[in-house]
């Protein structure tokens, strides 16, 4: 279910914005996986689905995307 997610995403924020949501996707996975490391509790049991984090993802880019490019533009 993620995939037809994340392909209805890339239609609608275009290629360099999905890139963005994807790779923001991928950092709010990764603080949820060390909080829940570190809290020694385990994910086997409940998983949570990726998509939860593409729509995260998706949201941070439509409203701080241009600012988010811009700024990495900036540093490069």
């Amino acid at each position: 279910r993620s995939i037809k997610l994340g392909g209805m995403l890339g239609i609608y924020l275009g290629s360099e914005s999905i890139i963005l949501a994807i790779y923001i996707s991928f950092l709010f996975t990764l603080i949820y996986g060390m909080v829940i490391i570190l809290k020694k509790r385990s994910m086997t049991a409940n998983p949570l689905p990726f998509g939860t984090f593409l729509t995260l993802g998706t949201l941070v880019t439509v409203f701080f995307g241009n600012y988010l490019i811009a700024f990495y533009h900036y540093i490069i």
